[in-house]
């Protein structure tokens, strides 16, 4: 069977993209997929980064699979890569987890990158739902100083992001593709697919991210999820030093962090030759969900 792709409303009255894994039967969970800033859910380059192959290991340990797609993201509807409010982001989240929820019994687990975990850390806070636990994979808990503006620059441009939100100003690093992944297979590819933002960064969504690591840092400690956390030790993206600082701030009472050796950014896309990174993620991730 292929994966189904569907839509469903947000409070935005935007058509969010829902793509749903192939059918198992005795279902033990639900794994929701949430990517990151830019990304989508769409077919690139086949290895165990994309839906479909993820969606196939889960499905013969009886785990359910569905990926949501943001506004603004792979092929829902919305200005491409525009944060206008970060709680947008959970909204969408939590419009899928009611879909899911009128649908199965089962526990909802929440497979999440970069920017996808900051909305999964603070759905999980401030959302009573049936969240069972969540995996993290390179948590955007803290961005590397080196992509932040200085503070002169700071101060011009977040008054202009309330007025000029969409204004796509923002320079990333010119080397942000390789510091992802040094898979230069996956890179060209990336830049070939129509589904990933390529832009400047929009003021409002530059606005927003930093919004939200502060908030990450200032509410850690109120997070009491069932925790599993990856993150490469060469991630210049996101910073593995700040998701140390939050694990340790975090109450859940069944936690977990790896700090992997040669890790980059996407942990599930081999960076170098003989790289069993992305096999090592998963079958951690299957222990722990069978746990």
């Amino acid at each position: 069977m292929e994966i189904k792709q569907f839509h469903l409303k947000n409070h935005l009255n935007l058509n969010i993209n829902i793509l749903e894994g192939i059918h198992t039967e005795n279902i033990k969970g639900i794994i929701i997929n949430i990517h990151g800033l830019g990304s989508h859910f769409q077919a690139v380059y086949d290895c165990i980064d994309e839906f479909t192959c993820k969606d196939s290991f889960f499905t013969k340990f009886n785990f359910k699979s569905f990926a949501l797609e943001f506004h603004g993201h792979g092929k829902s509807e919305g200005k491409k890569c525009f944060i206008n409010n970060f709680d947008d982001l959970i909204e969408d989240l939590d419009i899928l987890i009611k879909h899911i929820e009128s649908q199965y019994d089962q526990p909802i687990y929440l497979l999440c990158e970069s920017m996808g975990c900051a909305v999964a850390f603070k759905y999980c806070i401030i959302k009573k739902n049936k969240i069972k636990g969540v995996i993290f994979l390179a948590p955007l808990f803290g961005i590397n100083s080196k992509l932040k503006p200085n503070i002169l620059l700071k101060n011009i441009l977040l008054p202009i992001s309330y007025i000029f939100p969409w204004l796509p100003l923002i320079s990333s690093s010119s080397n942000l593709k390789s510091l992802a992944t040094l898979n230069e297979t996956y890179n060209n590819l990336k830049e070939k697919n129509d589904y990933f933002y390529k832009g400047k960064h929009r003021l409002s969504t530059c606005r927003e991210l930093l919004f939200i690591s502060d908030w990450i840092e200032k509410n850690g400690s109120l997070f009491t999820t069932p925790i599993l956390i990856f993150h490469g030790d060469n991630d210049f993206i996101t910073s593995p030093d700040d998701t140390n600082k939050i694990y340790e701030k975090i109450k859940s009472t069944d936690k977990t962090l790896h700090i992997i050796e040669n890790g980059y950014h996407i942990l599930l896309i081999d960076s170098i030759d003989n790289s069993f990174i992305p096999e090592f993620v998963l079958i951690k991730t299957l222990l722990w969900l069978n746990k």
